[in-house]
């Protein structure tokens, strides 16, 4: 992956996607100072471009990147909570869904489980309460 995002060079349709997805493997193989990187080219490409779609979930990734990197719950329930708020404005469910995600999951190592609900609540009154998934978003162990 890392090759691809290297040979698009200045390509700027779609970068921001690859950084994303190569910030994601880094971070899935525990290899965080590459996670890092990944992440901070992705939003420099969104800077530098106006490319927002995955603003989000690269915003959601830095948050990640700073929590196992350095520690820092405030910090990256900050990033959590900007990429929730930014993927709202987006209408781009699937981002606020993994953004959310994240938030809980640091919430619940946190201590504080009684907040999960209400970080799920606007996300679970777009489904079907009775349908299975929206049982498994509401669940705190949602992965």
């Amino acid at each position: 992956m890392q090759e691809v995002c290297d040979g698009l060079g200045e390509q700027a349709i779609d970068k921001s996607a690859y950084l994303a997805l190569l910030a994601d493997s880094y971070l899935q193989a525990n290899q965080l100072k590459q996670a890092a990187t990944a992440v901070e080219q992705g939003l420099e490409h969104i800077r530098t471009t106006g490319e927002r779609y995955l603003a989000a979930e690269l915003i959601r990734l830095r948050g990640e990147v700073e929590l196992r990197l350095k520690n820092d719950p405030e910090h990256a329930e900050a990033l959590f909570r900007e990429a929730i708020a930014l993927s709202r404005k987006q209408a781009a469910r699937a981002w606020e869904i993994k953004a959310t995600r994240s938030l809980t999951h640091l919430l619940n190592s946190l201590g504080r489980q009684r907040e999960i609900d209400d970080e799920f609540a606007p996300i679970l009154a777009r489904f079907d309460r009775s349908s299975r998934r929206a049982r498994r978003l509401s669940s705190p162990r949602f992965s």
